[in-house]
């Protein structure tokens, strides 16, 4: 992020400007040309395989005071949360997955939902 989003427009500034460009070295340029790569096949490549912060809250998935619920009286199996999760496989094994970052997009698939530790389930509440 730091390539495209600061060194890139920082050495196309100087460049216009008439300046001497510095240029990074190929370790930087070949970190970025396999992220870019990586980005074309995987969704979010730092996130989903480098990243120390992402893996400490992946860990606490399972303890999370909001999560998703999987309703299988409701699913229909139209495969739309497949769909609408970037990272796939089937909803019942995925909520609750390290790779999950919550992004909500699951949730408008009427078999999913969000749910805190202070809601109670439906049919506890009934009795």
């Amino acid at each position: 992020a730091g390539a495209i989003e600061a060194a890139l427009p920082n050495m196309a500034k100087l460049a216009i400007a008439g300046q001497p460009v510095v240029w990074p070295t190929a370790a930087k340029l070949a970190v970025l040309v396999v992220f870019l790569v990586a980005a074309v096949f995987t969704w979010r490549p730092w996130c989903s395989m480098f990243c120390p912060l992402g893996a400490i809250y992946g860990l606490f998935n399972r303890f999370s005071i909001v999560f998703l619920r999987f309703e299988k009286d409701r699913c229909k199996k139209c495969e739309l949360c497949r769909s609408l999760c970037r990272d796939g496989g089937p909803a019942e094994q995925r909520l609750d997955s390290m790779r999950c970052v919550r992004c909500l997009e699951c949730v408008h698939c009427r078999a999913i939902s969000v749910e805190t530790v202070l809601t109670l389930p439906e049919k506890a509440a009934a009795e």
